[in-house]
């Protein structure tokens, strides 16, 4: 449980940090748990340049 709490605040402190990266650069944070991807637009890449630049 203790390495499992651990685990929660070192990812919690990594998003805090990325966070303040994005505003010094002026980017946008986008948190990946909860983006979702146009199916649309991932069916319209090829396949070979997915697996080329994967």
């Amino acid at each position: 449980m203790a390495t499992e709490t651990s685990r929660l605040q070192q990812l919690d402190q990594e998003a805090t940090q990325a966070k303040m990266l994005a505003s010094r650069y002026r980017c946008e944070f986008v948190d990946l748990k909860e983006a979702r991807i146009d199916h649309e637009l991932f069916r319209s890449i090829p396949v070979d340049l997915m697996f080329r630049y994967n």
